[in-house]
């Protein structure tokens, strides 16, 4: 979290009426001295917060919640292509290397258990 974004958050409190206020409100001034200060503390907090899902607010849970899902689905679809691949399927015409290898059935079932595991971290602390 940013000065600007405190001063931004003050903004839609009420507690500054106006950006000639909010230009002011710089390291050093006098002008609400508390109000800096007490950006100083916010600013300082975000910086040392430990990142535990507790403390995560619900906005901060869905973004990790939707990236864990993309990385999921990447993991899925190297599954899928390893999979075609080691049956011959299309896009595959069967003569390629790794056509029907453990190596690559292998691929397939790792990338399908990263998908499951990364899948099972929405239900770690």
């Amino acid at each position: 979290m940013t000065r600007e974004d405190i001063i931004r958050m003050a903004r839609e409190a009420g507690l500054i009426r106006d950006d000639s206020t909010a230009a002011r409100l710089l390291p050093g001034t006098d002008l609400y001295p508390e109000l800096n200060v007490f950006a100083s503390l916010v600013a300082e907090h975000a910086r040392n917060r430990t990142w535990t899902q507790a403390h995560w607010t619900e906005y901060e849970r869905s973004i990790a919640a939707a990236e864990r899902e993309a990385c999921a689905k990447l993991c899925d679809e190297i599954a899928i292509d390893m999979w075609k691949l080691y049956k011959g399927r299309p896009p595959y015409k069967g003569n390629e290397e790794g056509r029907a290898s453990d190596f690559t059935q292998g691929r397939s079932a790792g990338a399908d258990d990263c998908a499951d595991a990364i899948r099972s971290r929405a239900n770690a602390a």
